[in-house]
This record gives C-alpha cells, sequence and structure tokens, in this order.
C-alpha cells in the first residue's frame, strides 16, 4: 500500500544550514552629499544596535575649496523625513567655521524607520551658512540616494 511504501522511504539528510550573511556594518563610510557657496555637505549613517529600527545621521558642513577668506558663519544643518518616519536632533557642535579652518560643523539626527525594510530612509537636508562678507545662502535636496539602505 502507498502507506507502507511512506515508512520505506528514507529521508533526505536535513539541508545544510545557509551560510551566515556577511552582517552589514553599523557604521557607513562618511559620503559627499553635495556642496554648494563656500560649503561640503557629507553624511555619515550609524545603524543602531539596541534598535533595529533607528540609525543616526551625521551631517557635517566643511570648508569648500571655493570658499571665499574669511569665516562662515550662520551655518544651519537641519533635515526633514518622511511622514512614517520620525527624528530627533542634537545640539550642533558650532555655527561657524573659522577663517583658514576646514571645519567640519556637525550635527547628529537621530531618524527611526518603524517600516524599516519596507520603506527606504527618506531624508531630506537644509543647509544654509553665511560666507565672508556675503549674504545667506541656503540649500536644500534629497539625499536619500546618497544614505545606505539596509
Amino acid at each position: 500500500s502507498q502507506f507502507l511504501h511512506h515508512r520505506r522511504c528514507r529521508r533526505a539528510p536535513p539541508a545544510p544550514a545557509p551560510a551566515p550573511a556577511h552582517a552589514s556594518p553599523s557604521v557607513f563610510p562618511e559620503a559627499d552629499a553635495f556642496s554648494f557657496g563656500p560649503l561640503r555637505v557629507t553624511l555619515q549613517l550609524r545603524l543602531d544596535p539596541a534598535d533595529s529600527t533607528s540609525a543616526v545621521v551625521t551631517m557635517r558642513a566643511y570648508r569648500s575649496p571655493a570658499a571665499p577668506a574669511g569665516p562662515i558663519t550662520g551655518i544651519v544643518l537641519e533635515s526633514a523625513v518622511a511622514k512614517y518616519m520620525r527624528q530627533a536632533f542634537s545640539p550642533p557642535s558650532g555655527t561657524t567655521v573659522p577663517d583658514g579652518a576646514p571645519g567640519p560643523v556637525q550635527r547628529d539626527v537621530r531618524v527611526t524607520n518603524p517600516q524599516r525594510g519596507s520603506k527606504p530612509f527618506k531624508v531630506m537636508l537644509r543647509v544654509q551658512c553665511v560666507p565672508a562678507g556675503g549674504a545667506k545662502v541656503v540649500h536644500k535636496a534629497d539625499v536619500t540616494p546618497i544614505l545606505p539602505q539596509v
């Protein structure tokens, strides 16, 4: 009978365990986001090992090689995230890159994406500054393509 046939069949050996996937890094390299006026802006992503839905994005503003001599003042680093995400800012490290100094002015933002895996970390940056002897400059950019989507 068929039942007896099934009892006599040998079980296939268990499939070998899959090779462990390479764990993604918890800190990604700093990447250029954009340059405008006197500033070059970079981003660095650090995953939160205690919370798989959160990461810290470090925004850094450096003096651009094209910047005029003199201090760059009034530096503001801000971000906006998609409606399904949350963000919390730390205070900036300052608001000025002194004359002759490369910078950076730095600010961290904790970004939480409860839908990580199904929706991307979607981030827009807004950066403003006042170059020496100049007027306020503002730049906005979607930096989602620059951020590692892990």
